[in-house]
C-alpha cells in the first residue's frame, strides 16, 4: 500500500487536530531542526495524539519526511552528443562494378591508363621488360630459405662419435656430470682442449 504525499498527510492532521494543530507542528519543527531531543518530542505529543488514527497519520508523516524515495530526483537524460563523421569503408575486394571484366582490356583500366600524365607514361614506356625467373626465390620460397643442420667434427672424429648428451627435460635437473658432458662436447666441436672439473662445478653453481 503506497503512502500519501507529505502535504496530503499534513492537511489530514490539521483537519483532525483543529485548534491543537500548532501544538503538534511546533514540536515537530523543533525536532526536525534538532532543537529538541526525541524523548522531549515524544513527551510533547502524548497529549495531542490521543486517537489511534492520529498516531497512524503521525507515523505516515514521519515516514514521508525521512523516506529517501520522496526526495529522489529523476535522472537527467544525457545530452545529445554529436555523431562522429561516417568512416569510409576500406575496400578489401577488387573492383566489381560496371566496365570491369577482370582482364587487361577492361574499360576501367583503359580510362585509368588514359588519365595517367605524359611524364608517367614516358617513364613506364622506358622500363625494360624482365623475363620471369623460373627458379625458387629465396625471399619467398620457404624450402629454399631453410638451411640444413651442419654437424661439426669432434676433435678430428666424425660427428656423433661421442655419446649423446641428455637434455635437462629428461634428466629433470642439470647436475655436474651433465654440465661437464655438454661443455666437453662444445669444446670438442670447436677444437678446444678438455676443460677442468672446476669449470663444470662453477657452471653448476651458476645454474643453481
Amino acid at each position: 500500500m503506497s503512502l500519501s504525499s507529505t502535504s496530503t498527510i499534513k492537511r489530514q492532521i490539521s483537519s483532525q487536530l483543529g485548534a491543537k494543530a500548532p501544538a503538534y507542528f511546533e514540536p515537530l519543527a523543533s525536532f526536525v531542526t534538532g532543537k529538541i531531543s526525541r524523548p522531549e518530542f515524544e513527551d510533547s505529543l502524548k497529549a495531542v495524539l490521543d486517537a489511534p488514527n492520529l498516531i497512524q497519520l503521525h507515523n505516515a508523516l514521519i515516514i514521508s519526511l525521512f523516506d529517501a524515495r520522496s526526495f529522489k530526483r529523476p535522472l537527467t537524460p544525457p545530452p545529445d552528443l554529436p555523431k562522429p563523421p561516417p568512416r569510409k569503408r576500406r575496400r578489401t575486394l577488387p573492383y566489381q562494378g560496371p566496365g570491369d571484366d577482370g582482364s587487361i582490356r577492361s574499360e576501367r583500366l583503359k580510362r585509368w591508363t588514359v588519365s595517367v600524365g605524359k611524364h608517367e607514361r614516358d617513364w613506364i614506356a622506358a622500363l625494360e621488360s624482365v623475363q620471369p625467373s623460373t627458379g625458387p626465390r629465396l625471399d619467398t620460397d620457404e624450402i629454399a630459405r631453410e638451411r640444413g643442420v651442419v654437424l661439426l667434427p669432434e676433435r678430428g672424429e666424425p660427428p656423433g662419435s661421442r655419446l649423446a648428451v641428455q637434455l635437462a627435460t629428461i634428466t629433470r635437473s642439470p647436475n655436474v656430470q651433465h654440465i661437464a658432458d655438454r661443455i666437453n662436447l662444445i669444446c670438442a666441436q670447436n677444437n678446444l682442449g678438455s676443460p677442468s672439473r672446476s669449470v663444470s662445478s662453477l657452471m653448476h653453481l651458476a645454474c643453481e
